[in-house]
């Protein structure tokens, strides 16, 4: 700390410093939300993968969860080195009637869908990034998923298999309920997600999709639906009773910061001398 007596200022002045370099590229992944993830100081573009919540599954012979909806994006725009939210969706709960994922996002982002919810036997399927089996199939989110199968209701009683990521569910069979969508995968992450639940049936479940699908349950023994696997997306199983179908699984998010680089002006007392004036015209750094 020094008092300077030139150019007519008189008062405390602490010497500026500026600090600069280059951070990334940076890849973290998120399987819970996070309201305030700290960026690199270099950070300003990203890109990501999201997957959404997988749906519930149905019950009584009901449609499988569809699966939950993938969105990619790359050289998306953030503030410089900010904090920014990261959402991830949450597996829809399985029931008579199954209930939608959540959706994943980053901040202002496009949102992934969760996927939508099966229903019990006599009913439709629900929307959602993939849609949930039913009598008829609820359809799909455009370029995050498919639609998910139909069934029948009335000799045979069947239903569809939610859809998944990858392609739609499939119809039921006889008193066979129809297996889940397969799953897709996305760039930032080996393997498969967001696969569709099997539908339920009398005679026998439909299998899970790839990618995290719960599988189908046949009417007896009376056995609640398979769940979709954590953290993928899937949809939950549909039941083939009068018992709840399977929850749907949890997403995830995948971001990758791109390679950045930063320059912070720091100790700006706001005072400055005509020496350090004139030393950061001269490189450039007076604004």
């Amino acid at each position: 700390m020094a008092n300077y007596f030139n150019g007519g200022f008189v008062g405390i002045f602490y010497e500026p410093s500026l600090s600069s370099g280059t951070t990334g590229p940076r890849t973290t992944t998120f399987n819970t939300s996070n309201p305030a993830f700290q960026l690199l100081d270099g950070t300003s573009l990203i890109n990501y993968n999201l997957v959404a919540g997988g749906g519930g599954g149905g019950d009584n012979s009901g449609g499988g969860g569809g699966g939950g909806g993938i969105s990619n994006g790359s050289s998306f725009p953030v503030s410089l080195g900010s904090a920014i939210a990261v959402i991830v969706g949450g597996g829809g709960p399985g029931g008579r009637d199954g209930t939608q994922g959540g959706n994943s996002y980053i901040g202002a982002s496009t949102q992934a869908v969760g996927g939508g919810g099966g229903a019990t036997g006599a009913s439709n399927g629900f929307p959602g990034g993939s849609g949930g089996g039913g009598i008829s199939g609820g359809s799909g989110t455009p370029g995050q998923g498919n639609p998910g199968g139909g069934g029948q209701w009335g000799g045979p009683y069947a239903g569809g298999g939610g859809g998944g990521a990858g392609s739609g569910g499939s119809n039921n069979s006889g008193d066979n309920g129809g297996p889940g969508g397969s799953g897709s995968g996305i760039p930032l992450n080996p393997g498969t997600f967001s696969g569709g639940g099997g539908g339920g049936g009398n005679s026998s479940g439909g299998s899970g999709g790839p990618g995290g699908g719960g599988a189908g349950r046949l009417s007896l023994p009376a056995v609640a639906g398979g769940p979709g696997t954590p953290n993928t997306g899937g949809g939950g199983g549909a039941n083939g009773q009068s018992v709840v179908g399977g929850n749907g699984g949890p997403g995830f998010v995948v971001m990758e910061e791109q390679a950045g680089s930063y320059s912070i002006l720091s100790n700006t007392s706001g005072i400055w001398s005509l020496r350090a004036q004139y030393s950061y015209k001269q490189s450039g750094d007076w604004v």
